[in-house]
């Protein structure tokens, strides 16, 4: 009994030896991105970031580039060059070069969906630039996860509903459904560090068109679940001259025939409803109603007044619905419906599964009823 204890004692010390030497000749990879290196050759390029575990020092990240025809060879590339075994279980980001994005990026997608390895909730997100660049931003040995920084950089703006979420499995679902296309955020470097430079609109799996971020409020609005976040209300003077106090006088008539009152107000809810209401032409009516609050203003405006907030009401709902229909004009002219028309025509047809060929040719004649009907439901913590 005593031998078979020790016996066992010492198969379970030698196994605890084994997998830590198996850990630290591991390279995990976090961060992964993918460019078109030369157009004339089928030939992509892979810069990963990888995680390595040393005992002798802090776990550090290095950045790796090679050159494949696929992503698996790229692997076996990496795994060639590095003295660590290559894996793909913690990788968080896939990064797609501007170019590569452009000629469509369903091919690597597809390697990642067969790969049980990599988890649903990898985020994929474009370069504003080449991959490479982004990831290497900072070169050399880094000594923080890069990987999980983006990760955590992305998610952050997911929660502030600042873009929907790109990971793996909404793009799927989204890329299947002929009548939706996916969108994706543009990260780019501003001066020594990453931000979110514009939102990426696709069809299908390509890049076809760009909105900024204050453009991006206006898309967002119209998909469920979003619209919360801040907007700013251009208020021209002599709309509101009657309900500003004490900075009238200080400003000459050709300020207030100019000039304009910013108001920053906060989304508290918004309640989306789009439905087709003619075939022929294609006619959707969307109906947004929005409860929103008062933050901050540019001047002196008198809030006890009643009839300031119908002003605010009629500016507002006017903004919002030629910033909608501005967006949509755009989304026909580039043939990317990120909203989801398709898939409400369709619902409402119920006949054979439109493609997309077909979807672009009605979505480009259709017409838009738009109404937002803006509510302020108070102006600050003083209320």
């Amino acid at each position: 009994m005593r031998k078979a204890l020790i016996i066992s004692l010492c198969c379970l010390l030698l196994a605890s030896c084994v997998e830590q030497k198996q850990l630290e000749r591991l390279g995990l990879i976090t961060a992964i991105g993918y460019d078109i290196p030369d157009k004339s050759n089928p030939t992509i390029r892979g810069t990963v970031v990888m995680l390595n575990f040393s005992p002798e020092l802090s776990n550090f990240t290095n950045v790796i580039t090679q050159d494949g025809v696929t992503s698996k060879g790229i692997r076996r590339a990496l795994n060639q060059e590095s003295s660590h075994q290559v894996v793909s279980g913690q990788l968080r980001v896939a990064v797609y070069g501007r170019e590569m994005a452009e000629n469509g990026i369903r091919s690597i997608v597809d390697s990642f969906t067969r790969d049980a390895s990599i988890g649903n909730m990898l985020y994929l997100v474009i370069a504003e630039g080449s991959a490479e660049e982004l990831i290497k931003f900072k070169k050399g040995t880094l000594t923080y996860n890069f990987g999980t920084h983006l990760y955590n950089l992305i998610q952050q703006n997911v929660k502030d509903e600042q873009f929907p979420s790109p990971t793996l499995q909404d793009f799927i679902n989204t890329y299947d459904n002929p009548g939706r296309d996916p969108i994706l955020p543009i990260m780019g470097i501003d001066e020594d560090r990453i931000g979110l430079k514009e939102i990426g609109l696709l069809k299908g799996d390509r890049l076809v068109g760009t909105l900024s971020n204050k453009e991006l409020f206006y898309l967002l609005i119209m998909m469920k679940g979003f619209g919360s976040a801040s907007f700013d209300i251009d208020v021209p003077y002599d709309k509101i001259s009657g309900q500003l106090y004490h900075s009238k006088a200080h400003k000459t008539a050709e300020e207030f025939r100019q000039g304009s009152v910013f108001v920053t107000v906060d989304n508290v809810s918004t309640k989306q409803k789009i439905k087709l209401v003619k075939k022929e032409p294609p006619t959707f009516k969307i109906d947004i109603k929005i409860k929103t609050r008062v933050l901050e203003v540019t001047d002196n405006i008198d809030f006890m007044q009643e009839k300031t907030f119908d002003i605010l009401k009629e500016i507002s709902n006017k903004q919002l619905e030629d910033g909608i229909r501005r967006n949509i004009a755009y989304l026909q002219e580039i043939e990317s419906d990120p909203i989801g028309f398709g898939s409400i025509y369709q619902t409402k047809e119920r006949k054979k599964e439109l493609s997309q060929d077909e979807w672009v040719s009605i979505f480009k004649r259709a017409t838009f009823d738009i109404n937002v009907d803006t509510e302020f439901v108070r102006t600050g913590v003083t209320d």
